[in-house]
């Protein structure tokens, strides 16, 4: 289904751009088909989007890009040079793993983009982000960070609700992930971010290599200022998956659950049975379209591209969540 937004810029402009995808793995290609309601790929997000072109997939594994290519509809590319002597690139998704976002970016830095869309995070070192994010600002390429929460229409509304003080102040919080501080610590970091405020402070409470042996998660008190905390927690990855946070304002509370895929509103109600008591009471429970987030990136690229509305999550953003990580990381190593 395409958004009606979509629909309107692409006859408002009737642009088509170009898009190679780096990265035949699970999200470049394979954790959905095209049949799939949901879109979790950034093959079926950009193949099913009316203002783009997939021309097809790079991969090392040159069987496995003939693979992705066979289920797109597209080409299948051995090369990074191999794909653009071929084709005219407009738009380029890297959906490779962490380590390699530093060199397949440097590498298409020196071919004239529109835009890239990358997988986070940014890189693995605070190093590397800071020389991606001067060759792209020097070269005047948008870059794009998929912190999906960013993109997702339902989470949107939440931060504009908490921005127009619907709830009152932050007080506290909590929240929950797993498989690594860097890998998916990240994405709590970034919707903190995203929602409440810049974390300025942070104190260590545990460590655990439940996945990657250099990005143990962390569990750990992180603050906005000296009152207003959040604890996020580490839940071993392999027991089970787990994303959630839990957001507590001076007049509601905001949960959410099954990784994003729910929102749960809770406003304060007085107590029919204790005279001069406030409680909690569930004012709404909504599902979100977290399923079709890669669509909403793929949507707000093109208006960025043709209409100039910013990006909602951008190097910059990437870069000053990846501060935040760095920092803690930091910390942990000199424990």
């Amino acid at each position: 289904m395409v958004s009606g937004a979509a629909q309107a810029i692409n006859h408002m402009t009737d642009a088509t751009f170009n898009v190679l995808v780096i990265g035949a793995g699970a999200i470049g290609a394979f954790y959905d088909s095209p049949e799939s309601e949901n879109m979790l790929t950034h093959g079926h997000a950009f193949s099913a989007h009316p203002g783009f072109h997939l021309i097809g997939f790079v991969d090392c594994d040159l069987e496995r890009a003939r693979s992705a290519a066979a289920l797109w509809c597209c080409k299948a590319f051995g090369s990074i040079e191999e794909a653009f002597q071929q084709e005219a690139v407009d738009v380029v998704c890297v959906a490779v793993p962490a380590e390699m976002h530093y060199p397949i970016l440097k590498a298409i830095s020196g071919y004239p983009l529109k835009a890239v869309f990358t997988e986070k995070p940014l890189t693995k070192t605070v190093a590397e982000a800071k020389e991606i994010v001067s060759i792209f600002a020097e070269n005047q390429v948008p870059v794009c960070v998929n912190y999906r929460r960013c993109f997702v229409p339902e989470f949107e509304a939440l931060r504009d609700k908490i921005k127009a003080g619907n709830f009152g102040k932050y007080m506290t919080g909590s929240g929950c992930y797993g498989k690594g501080f860097l890998h998916n610590g990240s994405h709590l970091i970034n919707l903190l971010g995203y929602l409440v405020g810049d974390i300025k402070q942070h104190r260590i409470l545990s460590q655990e290599s439940d996945c990657f042996a250099d990005d143990p998660s962390i569990s750990l008190v992180v603050g906005f200022d000296a009152d207003r905390l959040f604890t996020m927690l580490h839940v071993n990855c392999n027991h089970y998956t787990v994303f959630e946070a839990d957001l507590f304002f001076e007049r509601g509370r905001v949960r959410i659950t099954d990784t994003g895929f729910r929102i749960q509103y809770q406003k304060t109600v007085d107590s029919d049975i204790f005279k001069g008591y406030r409680f909690l009471a569930v004012s709404e429970d909504l599902g979100t379209s977290l399923g079709r987030s890669l669509y909403h990136s793929a949507d707000n690229i093109y208006e960025h591209l043709t209409v100039g509305r910013p990006l909602k999550c951008t190097l910059q953003d990437a870069f000053m969540t990846m501060l935040v990580c760095n920092k803690v990381q930091g910390d942990l190593s000199q424990a």
